[in-house]
């Protein structure tokens, strides 16, 4: 500015006038040597583990301010200090297990940070996630739902703004519980120094408070967002000088380690079939009926006397576009959905694909077994894992399951067509559409371009062991597809399976057995919620997914504790954004849902 750069000259003009910088640095020459050992990092915190986890520290144009020593003591206590620009990077750098959001000017560049969405979501990704995270200041803001109207990361429910009136001082400040940087009682001296205001949510801890003349102060917020029993989210206006307080580095780096410790990644190959055991009631797997029917087992003796011929699918994609009513150029019969899956992968070779969880995982294990990076969008718990499309980050693939598995959320159609722009592809899994009375919003129409939906038949009809399903969307992607499929690569059974299932018979056998799920999930809803647990709430597929709000207790984790009671359970953790806290059950008639609330409720 140009009075701040008038005021400089000043200044500068008044020392040349009246200080001999000569002078000044030949007293200096004259004192003796310092006495006293320099401050080192390493003599008052202490690596907790081997491990070198990264620790991702804001910084650029956005974040300009935090106090070297917080680098150095991170470093000493066996963290590795990564920094990232909020303004410019597309995702945390790679293996984050702790972040730090010091001071800045976010308001300044609010905009800008808005922006960037993909490094927004990957930021609420990581904190929902139970990543330890310390904002202080600036990084309260940017952690906030908005800032000044604008969009930041939402992983602390509030609104900031800018206020006409500078806050600034010093502060002796207590912890009135344990936090992520502190126990209980203990106090530190800090500064605050802003000019904008953030009502934070009244029924969350506070992580500092202090006394002024006026009466007892608290600020900030502490969180836990993944449900690990343990604050993991330190959000405040005071700045700390970790250098005077080295216990607060310490807390901080002890809880980067155990997260970096206890870190797993879910394994994509799980399904509900590995949670099977002889002698154990089914509910993990989302199959819906204990055989085919009839009709359909007639349809497939008859295709087994054709076994000695190559399988031709002509007439399986003609029954797919009757269904659906669509041209035959629009249809693909595959081997069951996971082949759908692996030919997009390999057909389409996204750049930056977006796969949206909690959902199925084959979708995602496809794209990394042909090598490519995906990126994660984590909907959330709290609003009902409800899908916002404007906060899905860019990208060329947008994998998303509508109802989804294993939320059972059904997101409308309108919110999954807004998903769609120039130069990206919209991959729907609907593999329990049919689930759906109506279907009233699948994504199937006569015109979908850059649009793919997945069809599975193997829930509905029984048919695990036939792999059964389609491909419906823009002719364009479908021939890329059909390119990368092998010769003969569904089988004769499937395709008579295909074709049975989509006629007449088929359609009308779908619908009432929608309508009976329906009545048959209401009463495990209900069931659940006199339970008290949280019900993720209303469910649209043949299961439920709901949250016990329970660690793993002295008797082992929840899905073991039920085996020993006599029932199989989809377990949360196998889905990314999912804790063992969470269970997914399969809908089942109520004398079967009945004894499982029985058994559940001496787990819970």
């Amino acid at each position: 500015r140009p009075d701040a750069a008038a005021a400089l000259d000043a200044l500068a003009d008044h020392v040349e006038a009246g200080v001999s910088l000569d002078d000044l640095l030949a007293v200096a020459a004259t004192a003796p040597e310092l006495d006293v050992q320099g401050w080192e990092p390493a003599r008052v915190v202490r690596p907790p583990s081997s491990r070198r986890p990264v620790v991702a520290v804001a910084a650029g144009r956005a974040f300009t301010f935090r106090y070297p020593e917080t680098d150095e003591l991170l470093t000493a206590a066996g963290c590795d200090v990564v920094e990232f620009d909020p303004l410019t990077a597309a995702d945390l750098p790679a293996g984050t297990c702790g972040l730090y959001l010091g001071g800045g000017f976010p308001e300044v560049h609010a905009a800008d940070l808005a922006a960037n969405q993909s490094l927004r979501a990957a930021v609420r990704t990581a904190v929902a996630a139970g990543v330890p995270t310390v904002a202080e200041c600036a990084g309260l803001l940017y952690l906030a739902d908005t800032l000044d109207d604008r969009p930041m990361v939402g992983a602390v429910p509030a609104a900031a703004a800018m206020h006409p009136r500078l806050i600034l001082g010093y502060r002796d400040a207590t912890a009135p519980t344990d936090t992520l940087l502190a126990r209980a009682g203990d106090t530190i001296t800090g500064h605050e120094f802003h000019r904008t205001r953030t009502p934070l949510p009244t029924d969350a801890d506070p992580v500092w408070a202090w006394d002024r003349p006026d009466g007892p102060v608290t600020d900030g917020v502490s969180l836990d967002p993944a449900s690990t029993g343990r604050p993991t989210v330190h959000a405040s206006y005071l700045h700390t000088h970790w250098a005077g307080h080295p216990a607060l580095a310490q807390r901080f780096a002890d809880a980067v380690h155990a997260h970096a410790a206890a870190a797993v990644e879910p394994d994509l190959a799980h399904h509900g079939d590995r949670d099977l055991r002889p002698g154990l009631v089914d509910l993990a797997v989302n199959v819906r009926v204990p055989g085919p029917p009839p009709w359909l087992l007639d349809a497939l003796t008859t295709a087994l006397t054709d076994a000695d011929r190559y399988p031709d699918p002509e007439r399986a994609r003609a029954a797919i576009a009757r269904r659906h009513g669509v041209h035959e150029d629009m249809v693909l019969p595959t081997a069951g959905a996971a082949e759908a899956f692996t030919l997009i992968a390999r057909g389409l070779t996204p750049r930056h694909p977006v796969v949206i969880h909690p959902q199925f995982t084959e979708p995602e294990a496809a794209l990394r077994r042909a090598g490519i990076d995906v990126m994660r969008h984590l909907l959330r718990p709290d609003v009902g894992f409800v899908l916002d499309p404007d906060a899905v980050p860019d990208s060329d693939l947008v994998l998303v399951g509508n109802p989804t598995n294993p939320t059972s959320v059904l997101h409308p159609a309108a919110s999954l067509a807004w998903l769609t722009r120039p130069g990206r592809v919209l991959v729907v899994d609907e593999a329990f559409m049919d689930a759906v009375p109506g279907e009233q919003d699948s994504l199937i129409s006569p015109r979908m371009p850059g649009v793919l939906v997945v069809r599975s038949l193997t829930k509905t009809w029984g048919l695990a062991g036939v792999r059964a399903g389609y491909v419906v969307g823009d002719p364009r992607l479908v021939a890329r597809l059909v390119a990368q499929q092998p010769p003969w690569a569904v089988s004769g059974l499937a395709l008579a399976a295909i074709e049975a299932c989509l006629t007449d018979p088929g359609r009308a056998g779908a619908r009432d057995l929608a309508l009976t799920e329906q009545r048959h999930r209401d009463h495990l809803v209900g069931g659940l919620t006199a339970l008290g647990v949280s019900v993720v709430l209303p469910p649209r597929a043949p299961f439920v997914l709901f949250d016990t709000g329970l660690p793993a207790g002295p008797g082992g984790s929840l899905h073991s504790r039920l085996a020993r009671r006599g029932f199989s359970v989809r377990r949360g953790e196998t889905f990314p954004g999912l804790s063992p806290s969470w269970l997914r059950v399969a809908v089942r008639p109520p004398e079967v849902t009945d004894a499982f609330l029985a058994a559940l409720a001496t787990v819970v």
